[in-house]
């Protein structure tokens, strides 16, 4: 109980200096949680993922699906690792044609491969910038290098036979002495060279759209990309004081407002539930109670004794005051009504 209480306060605080509310807070502290484990660290992934859904306009949830897809598939799970991998996202976005949600939706498809194969983030990042919006959206580049990596991982024996012809062991040699352009680059212009197809080398028909271009229009765009994910720390920092000040400080005020006049309401919530408790148990339900009792008694009566009764006006004198204190809690509760809702 101890440690929610502090997880508690720290999403509350985090809802005030972020302006995000603390629903949606709570929410991804679910997914961190869930993702990464409780951990000391929790509370500071929780909040550069906040910031990262912030300067993306994505959800907390997209956010955390992203960089835990990607970290936990590299075995590196700690804050800092999240902070680098959040930072290579909006590097790509800021270079590729593409959102966060989107890479959030689409990584998860090629992490596995990448990080089996020994490609780094960088490279894989570097990828999705340059492929976005020249070959597909983020979800149709992350398929195509998925068929890529996974010709080199299970290369056909022409493949195989290529890479022995220039000296290479395997697929994952290639990679790790030439890079994934440079391996792509060298498949590329010796199936040229032998006047082979190209699917011959990569199997896949949508490996091949993404390969060509890496390797032949894009390869110097690649290269520049590349170099900017290399230098990515503190994308994430920049987003967010983008998203932040300047012309979206007002913006940003007013969320700052709604967060903390949330957070009143939700306190102001838990202070009147005993109240509102104690009203139901005490007045509402043993009203609703006898005046039940009192119909299901009239309802046992003979049909004659039934009419006798409501002729001589006597239902009504019995459930008159029933029926007044019963009108009297209503309005009290109609009165509640608009502030309950908004808790």
């Amino acid at each position: 109980a101890k440690h929610v209480g502090a997880l508690r306060e720290s999403v509350e605080e985090m809802s005030k200096s972020l302006g995000t509310s603390s629903t949606g807070l709570a929410e991804g502290l679910y997914q961190v949680i869930s993702a990464f484990g409780d951990s000391a660290e929790s509370v500071k992934i929780l909040e550069t993922n906040a910031r990262a859904a912030k300067a993306g306009l994505s959800t907390v949830a997209e956010a955390v699906d992203l960089t835990s897809a990607v970290t936990k598939g590299y075995g590196d799970a700690t804050a800092e690792a999240v902070s680098k991998v959040s930072d290579l996202a909006f590097t790509a976005v800021k270079l590729g044609q593409t959102t966060f949600p989107e890479l959030a939706a689409s990584m998860g498809r090629v992490v596995p491969l990448a990080a089996e194969l020994k490609v780094s983030q960088e490279e894989l990042f570097a990828v999705m910038a340059t492929g976005t919006g020249v070959t597909g959206k983020a979800s149709e580049v992350s398929t195509q290098l998925r068929g890529i990596l996974q010709s080199i991982l299970a290369p056909t024996a022409d493949l195989t036979e290529l890479l022995q012809d220039q000296g290479l062991e395997s697929g994952r040699a290639a990679l790790k002495q030439r890079g994934l352009v440079g391996t792509l680059q060298l498949i590329v212009e010796q199936s040229k060279k032998a006047g082979q197809p190209l699917q011959k080398f990569v199997s896949s028909i949508e490996g091949q759209t993404l390969a060509l271009a890496l390797a032949g229009s894009q390869a110097d765009t690649y290269g520049t990309k590349l170099d900017a994910m290399r230098n990515a720390l503190g994308a994430t920092d920049a987003a967010f004081k983008k998203q932040t000040e300047g012309q979206s400080k007002l913006s940003q005020s007013w969320d700052e407002v709604r967060s903390a006049l949330s957070d009143v309401a939700t306190d102001l919530g838990e202070k009147l539930t005993p109240a509102l408790t104690k009203l139901v148990n005490e007045q509402l339900k043993p009203l609703t109670e006898k005046l039940g009792a009192l119909v299901d008694g009239f309802g046992k009566l003979p049909g004659p004794v039934q009419q006798t009764t409501i002729a001589l006006g006597g239902l009504g004198i019995v459930l008159g005051p029933l029926l007044l204190g019963l009108g009297k809690i209503i309005q009290a509760l109609v009165k509640f009504g608009p502030l309950v809702r908004t808790l």
